[in-house]
Order: C-alpha cells, then sequence, then structure tokens
C-alpha cells in the first residue's frame, strides 16, 4: 500500500528520535526489536504488520504526537492498536530546600577534589548535567561511566 502521507513514516521516526536525544538501540529495545531492524525501519523499510503496534508504543511511550504522526504515516493509528497516552508525572517548578542543599553540598565536593574554586566549578558541572539529562541518561550509570577504572591493569594486593 503506498504511503500517502505528506511524511514519509521514515523521516518522522528519525525526527522524534532525534528531537528527544534517544539512541536508534533505546527505540528498539523498547519495541522488542533489534538495533538492526530498527535502523532498517527509520532508513525506509517498513515494519512488518505485527511489529507496527509495538513501534508505536515504543514512540508513544516518550511522545504521544509524534507516535500520532508516525501511525498515519503508515496507514493507521493508535487507536486502532489500542495504545493509550502515557500518563506524565508532573514536574516540580523547584527542587525543595534539601533538595538544594544536597546539590550546593556535591558541588563544593566535587569543586575540591578537583582543586578548584566552587564557583569556577558550577558552569561546567551544570552543563554536564544538563547534557545527561537532555540524553536521559542514568545518574549512577554516568557516575559509574565517569569514575576511574579500579584496579584496571593491576595485579590484586596480597
Amino acid at each position: 500500500m503506498p504511503n500517502k502521507h505528506p511524511d514519509p513514516y521514515d523521516a518522522i521516526l528519525a525526527e522524534v528520535r532525534l528531537a528527544h536525544r534517544l539512541y536508534q538501540s533505546e527505540i528498539a529495545e523498547r519495541a522488542g526489536v533489534s538495533t538492526r531492524t530498527f535502523m532498517r525501519w527509520e532508513n525506509g523499510r517498513p515494519p512488518p504488520a505485527k511489529r507496527v503496534p509495538a513501534l508505536l508504543r515504543a514512540v508513544a511511550s516518550f511522545d504521544e504526537g509524534g507516535a500520532e504522526r508516525l501511525a498515519a504515516a503508515l496507514g493507521t493509528s493508535l487507536r486502532a492498536h489500542e495504545i493509550a497516552a502515557a500518563p506524565t508525572a508532573p514536574v516540580p517548578s523547584a527542587p525543595p530546600p534539601a533538595s538544594q542543599e544536597a546539590i550546593e553540598h556535591a558541588l563544593f565536593v566535587a569543586a575540591e577534589e578537583m582543586d578548584i574554586p566552587a564557583a569556577r566549578a558550577r558552569a561546567p558541572l551544570a552543563k554536564l548535567f544538563r547534557q545527561l539529562a537532555a540524553l536521559r541518561v542514568d545518574w549512577e550509570r554516568a557516575a559509574a561511566a565517569i569514575a576511574p577504572p579500579k584496579n584496571r591493569g593491576m595485579l590484586p594486593a596480597s
């Protein structure tokens, strides 16, 4: 069936993924397919009908509007696959005072470790946190990735 939607589904899929700064592997995992399969879909090979509901659910989990557009481009709808919008949690406007204190403490500890004034550490750390948040990186995973290697290439002490 030819695609009569003004935007091809593959362009919508790529646009939505990039807008949310997600990796192909992240959406592939949510859709229950391999990254290679997802890459094929994003590069113009249409998903088989049996995979469309899972793909739409995966996209709807982070962008309902994008999922609606994708469904229309694929000649279907979210309603046809009984896909409901993901519930959205309210976003607090500001952290509670205890959280702010904890953040300030962490800033001072990090600055001390880097042997620089806290005022100088504030901007680069804020940039790092914004980038991690935009990429939806789990904080513990980020900390583990940034941490210096433990005993890598060294023999254990006896």
